[in-house]
């Protein structure tokens, strides 16, 4: 009798439990700012879903003109895909609209990304991050490209390496511009636990083929030196 009481008390517990956590994601406010040309008052509407939850705001001005911009995040754990999307209406009637999409894959993440604004503005861009255990490395690379209303597009990428070294790490970088223009990076670092010192040396070159070289060295107090 008493492990039936027992088991129904926790039943309720928990779902208690589980109904304020509800609660308290569930959110539905309105605020109201004075500015000089008259009060704007914001409708916030909060609600968790199974996979994520959903965000939806609406603007009223003084003349009783309305914008929205709702916003979603759904997750799949199972997949390892994270989706988070936005929309909107302007006060002027235009539209925008946008989504990203995060996906883990076998060793590291991809993203993906599109949005377009109320001026008839887009941009598009992705990226990846890939994890080498075995070998030390860490790499990331990116591209956005942009397109106006008028239907001219500039792109931009880049791409960088980490890389373990026996002593250290290594780091080299690239970047593209809007204009073709490629800026490089390299960095190397190295410690050297017996003199109790890091070196690092940097060299970076321009999209006109300049070139600097850096090199710095740390050297750590010893106990003996720091109590003098």
């Amino acid at each position: 009798m008493n492990k039936s009481i027992l088991s129904i008390a926790l039943v309720l517990t928990v779902a208690a439990t589980s109904a304020q956590a509800e609660r308290r994601n569930i959110l539905d406010r309105t605020v109201i700012n004075a500015t000089a040309n008259g009060s704007i008052t914001r409708q916030i509407e909060r609600r968790p879903t199974d996979s994520g939850a959903t965000r939806e705001v609406t603007r009223t001005n003084a003349q009783g003109e309305t914008t929205t911009r709702s916003n979603a995040m759904v997750r799949d754990n199972e997949a390892g895909v994270a989706t988070r999307t936005v929309s909107g209406i302007a006060f002027d009637g235009t539209s925008y609209a946008g989504e990203r999409v995060i996906s883990r894959t076998e060793n590291g993440l991809e993203r993906v990304s599109n949005y377009s604004d109320s001026a008839g503005n887009s941009r598009s861009g992705s990226g990846s991050l890939t994890v080498d255990k075995e070998a030390g490395t860490i790499s990331k690379e990116m591209s956005a490209t942009r397109t106006n209303s008028e239907g001219e597009t500039t792109s931009v990428s880049g791409d960088s390496l980490l890389a373990r070294t026996d002593d250290g790490f290594t780091r080299t970088s690239s970047h593209t511009d809007a204009s073709g223009n490629t800026r490089t990076r390299s960095a190397d670092v190295s410690v050297n636990k017996d003199e109790g010192s890091l070196t690092k040396s940097v060299t970076a070159s321009g999209p006109n083929g300049q070139a600097s070289t850096t090199t710095s060295v740390k050297r750590e107090r010893s106990v003996d030196s720091a109590a003098e």
